[in-house]
Protein backbone atom coordinates (compact mmCIF):
# COMPACT_ATOMS: atom_id res chain seq x y z
CA UNK A 1 0.00 0.00 0.00
CA UNK A 2 1.22 3.48 -0.83
CA UNK A 3 1.23 5.52 2.42
CA UNK A 4 0.78 8.80 0.53
CA UNK A 5 -2.06 7.59 -1.67
CA UNK A 6 -5.05 9.86 -1.28
CA UNK A 7 -2.97 12.69 0.20
CA UNK A 8 -4.79 15.92 -0.70
CA UNK A 9 -1.62 17.98 -1.14
CA UNK A 10 -0.08 15.46 -3.52
CA UNK A 11 -3.36 15.20 -5.41
CA UNK A 12 -3.49 19.01 -5.73
CA UNK A 13 0.11 19.15 -6.98
CA UNK A 14 -0.52 16.29 -9.41
CA UNK A 15 -3.62 18.01 -10.81
CA UNK A 16 -1.84 21.35 -11.16
CA UNK A 17 1.14 19.73 -12.91
CA UNK A 18 -1.21 17.90 -15.25
CA UNK A 19 -3.07 21.13 -16.05
CA UNK A 20 0.18 23.01 -16.53
CA UNK A 21 1.41 20.34 -18.93
CA UNK A 22 -1.81 19.85 -20.91
CA UNK A 23 -3.39 23.32 -20.96
CA UNK A 24 -2.86 25.87 -23.67
CA UNK A 25 -0.52 28.72 -22.84
CA UNK A 26 -1.39 32.38 -23.37
CA UNK A 27 1.25 32.76 -26.05
CA UNK A 28 0.03 34.85 -28.97
CA UNK A 29 2.34 33.31 -31.55
CA UNK A 30 3.72 29.84 -32.16
CA UNK A 31 2.92 26.70 -30.24
CA UNK A 32 0.47 26.86 -27.37
CA UNK A 33 0.45 23.26 -26.09
CA UNK A 34 3.05 20.60 -25.36
CA UNK A 35 1.11 18.09 -27.49
CA UNK A 36 1.85 20.27 -30.56
CA UNK A 37 5.56 19.52 -30.18
CA UNK A 38 5.24 15.81 -29.33
CA UNK A 39 4.90 15.75 -25.53
CA UNK A 40 1.71 14.20 -24.15
CA UNK A 41 0.51 12.59 -20.93
CA UNK A 42 -1.14 9.16 -21.18
CA UNK A 43 -1.26 9.36 -24.96
CA UNK A 44 -4.10 7.32 -26.41
CA UNK A 45 -5.51 6.29 -23.03
CA UNK A 46 -9.16 7.19 -22.55
CA UNK A 47 -10.04 5.15 -19.47
CA UNK A 48 -9.34 6.96 -16.19
CA UNK A 49 -8.38 3.77 -14.36
CA UNK A 50 -5.62 3.09 -16.89
CA UNK A 51 -4.05 6.55 -16.69
CA UNK A 52 -0.66 6.63 -15.01
CA UNK A 53 0.57 10.12 -15.81
CA UNK A 54 3.26 8.77 -18.11
CA UNK A 55 4.71 11.37 -20.46
CA UNK A 56 5.28 10.23 -24.03
CA UNK A 57 7.74 11.93 -26.34
CA UNK A 58 7.20 11.82 -30.10
CA UNK A 59 10.70 12.48 -31.36
CA UNK A 60 9.66 12.97 -34.99
CA UNK A 61 6.89 15.42 -34.10
CA UNK A 62 9.33 17.37 -31.91
CA UNK A 63 11.98 17.45 -34.64
CA UNK A 64 9.40 18.65 -37.16
CA UNK A 65 8.12 21.40 -34.83
CA UNK A 66 11.65 22.48 -33.91
CA UNK A 67 12.87 22.59 -37.50
CA UNK A 68 9.75 24.53 -38.52
CA UNK A 69 10.06 27.19 -35.80
CA UNK A 70 12.75 26.68 -33.12
CA UNK A 71 11.98 29.98 -31.38
CA UNK A 72 8.32 29.00 -30.98
CA UNK A 73 9.40 25.72 -29.31
CA UNK A 74 11.77 27.58 -27.01
CA UNK A 75 9.10 30.18 -26.18
CA UNK A 76 6.63 27.41 -25.30
CA UNK A 77 9.03 26.42 -22.54
CA UNK A 78 10.62 29.64 -21.40
CA UNK A 79 8.64 32.63 -22.61
CA UNK A 80 9.05 35.50 -20.15
CA UNK A 81 5.46 35.42 -18.90
CA UNK A 82 3.60 32.53 -20.50
CA UNK A 83 6.16 29.75 -20.95
CA UNK A 84 5.45 26.40 -19.35
CA UNK A 85 8.71 26.41 -17.37
CA UNK A 86 7.89 29.91 -16.06
CA UNK A 87 4.55 28.54 -14.88
CA UNK A 88 6.24 25.53 -13.32
CA UNK A 89 8.78 27.78 -11.60
CA UNK A 90 5.97 29.91 -10.16
CA UNK A 91 4.11 26.79 -8.95
CA UNK A 92 7.26 25.36 -7.36
CA UNK A 93 7.84 28.62 -5.49
CA UNK A 94 4.19 28.62 -4.39
CA UNK A 95 4.32 24.99 -3.19
CA UNK A 96 7.65 25.29 -1.41
CA UNK A 97 7.30 28.76 0.14
CA UNK A 98 8.76 28.58 3.63
CA UNK A 99 5.86 30.66 4.95
CA UNK A 100 2.69 29.18 3.49
CA UNK A 101 3.64 26.73 0.75
CA UNK A 102 1.54 23.58 0.33
CA UNK A 103 4.48 21.25 0.86
CA UNK A 104 5.86 23.31 3.73
CA UNK A 105 2.47 23.30 5.45
CA UNK A 106 2.16 19.55 4.97
CA UNK A 107 5.63 18.96 6.41
CA UNK A 108 4.84 21.20 9.38
CA UNK A 109 1.64 19.21 9.92
CA UNK A 110 3.57 15.92 9.87
CA UNK A 111 6.18 17.38 12.23
CA UNK A 112 3.40 18.44 14.59
CA UNK A 113 1.92 14.93 14.50
CA UNK A 114 5.33 13.41 15.21
CA UNK A 115 5.83 15.78 18.16
CA UNK A 116 2.39 14.88 19.53
CA UNK A 117 3.14 11.15 19.20
CA UNK A 118 6.53 11.64 20.86
CA UNK A 119 4.81 13.43 23.77
CA UNK A 120 2.25 10.62 24.07
CA UNK A 121 4.99 7.98 24.05
CA UNK A 122 6.92 9.86 26.73
CA UNK A 123 3.79 10.17 28.89
CA UNK A 124 3.10 6.45 28.42
CA UNK A 125 6.70 5.62 29.37
CA UNK A 126 6.29 7.73 32.53
CA UNK A 127 3.05 5.93 33.43
CA UNK A 128 4.70 2.55 32.84
CA UNK A 129 7.64 3.54 35.03
CA UNK A 130 5.27 4.64 37.81
CA UNK A 131 3.33 1.35 37.53
CA UNK A 132 6.60 -0.58 37.64
CA UNK A 133 7.65 1.25 40.82
CA UNK A 134 4.22 0.62 42.39
CA UNK A 135 4.35 -3.10 41.57
CA UNK A 136 7.95 -3.30 42.82
CA UNK A 137 6.87 -1.80 46.17
CA UNK A 138 3.94 -4.22 46.38
CA UNK A 139 6.21 -7.18 45.59
CA UNK A 140 8.71 -6.05 48.23
CA UNK A 141 5.91 -5.69 50.79
CA UNK A 142 4.62 -9.15 49.91
CA UNK A 143 8.11 -10.63 50.30
CA UNK A 144 8.46 -8.96 53.71
CA UNK A 145 5.04 -10.31 54.73
CA UNK A 146 5.95 -13.78 53.40
CA UNK A 147 9.22 -13.69 55.33
CA UNK A 148 7.25 -12.78 58.47
CA UNK A 149 4.83 -15.65 57.83
CA UNK A 150 7.73 -18.07 57.36
CA UNK A 151 9.21 -16.85 60.62
CA UNK A 152 5.85 -17.39 62.37
CA UNK A 153 5.63 -20.85 60.74
CA UNK A 154 9.05 -21.78 62.11
CA UNK A 155 8.08 -20.52 65.56
CA UNK A 156 4.76 -22.41 65.46
CA UNK A 157 6.52 -25.55 64.22
CA UNK A 158 9.01 -25.34 67.08
CA UNK A 159 6.16 -24.69 69.56
CA UNK A 160 4.23 -27.70 68.23
CA UNK A 161 7.38 -29.83 68.39
CA UNK A 162 7.94 -28.72 72.01
CA UNK A 163 4.32 -29.40 72.83
CA UNK A 164 4.46 -32.81 71.20
CA UNK A 165 7.71 -33.65 73.05
CA UNK A 166 6.16 -32.48 76.34
CA UNK A 167 3.00 -34.50 75.70
CA UNK A 168 4.99 -37.63 74.96
CA UNK A 169 7.20 -37.07 77.98
CA UNK A 170 4.10 -36.85 80.17
CA UNK A 171 2.75 -40.12 78.70
CA UNK A 172 5.88 -41.96 79.34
Amino acid sequence: MNPLQGDSVLKTISNELYNLFTSATNLTDGYKMMAEIGLEIDKGITKGSMMTGTITFDKEKFKEAFSKDPNAVIDLFKHNENGIMRGLDAKLKEWTSSVNGLITSKIKGYDSEIDMLDDRMEAMDNRLQMKYEQLKKQFTAMEVALSGLKSQQSWLTSQLASLTALTQANKG
